[in-house]
Order: structure tokens, then sequence, then C-alpha cells
């Protein structure tokens, strides 16, 4: 299922987006994070930005898929330095492996969403 980036909806500081097409919840990744070349994604903010219990939600719905593919909504943000990041565009739906969940969340990108 190729999900066009306008029938991905989230919320200024929601770390979820609904798509056209998928039934459950995806997480928003940020695009600055992806690598091209190796294909993997590596977050560098969670042990310091949104709350804690907001963090430990985050992180238990990676570790609760563990090696398993899921569907995760790329956004690219207006300003990477800004915090929380507004989104600028959605890149569109991916589906990707989680490959760890601490002390970052890593992802191997496999195919488009």
């Amino acid at each position: 299922m190729d999900t066009h980036p306008r029938n991905i909806k989230g919320m200024r500081g929601s770390w979820f987006a609904k798509a056209h097409g998928y039934e459950e919840n995806l997480p928003i990744m940020w695009f600055h994070n992806y690598n091209g070349q190796t294909h993997i994604l590596e977050t560098t903010w969670m042990n310091r930005l949104g709350t804690e219990s907001k963090r430990k939600g985050f992180r238990n719905f990676f570790k609760e898929n563990i090696n398993k593919e899921i569907p995760i909504a790329l956004a690219e943000a207006i300003d990477v330095n800004k915090h929380p990041h507004e989104i600028k565009e959605y890149k569109g739906v991916f589906i990707a492996k989680v490959l760890a969940y601490e002390v970052e969340i890593k992802l191997q990108f496999l195919k488009k969403g």
C-alpha cells in the first residue's frame, strides 16, 4: 500500500499519527535522523525531550515491537533545533524493522508503506 503523504495526519506535540489504510496509530519519526545510505534511523533525543511518561510510553511501543516490521510515519521538521518539532511535511509511510528501543530507538527501513 502506498500512502500519499497528504493522507497522514498528526497533531503538534503528538508522537503518533493516523494514516489512510492503517488502523493503528503510526509513530512519527524524523527525517533528519534517517541515514539514506544505510537505511537506518536512530533517534538522538529519547533521553532529553518530552516528559518521562511520554518517553516511557513511546519506548514501550517499540519494546513491544522489537524485531517486528511496523509502519512508521516519516516527517520533516520545519526547524530541527526547535522542540517540539513542527512538521513541515510528511515524507510518507514506511515499513521498518525495530532493531532497538533503548537507549535510543533504532529502525531498519525496508520498504515504502
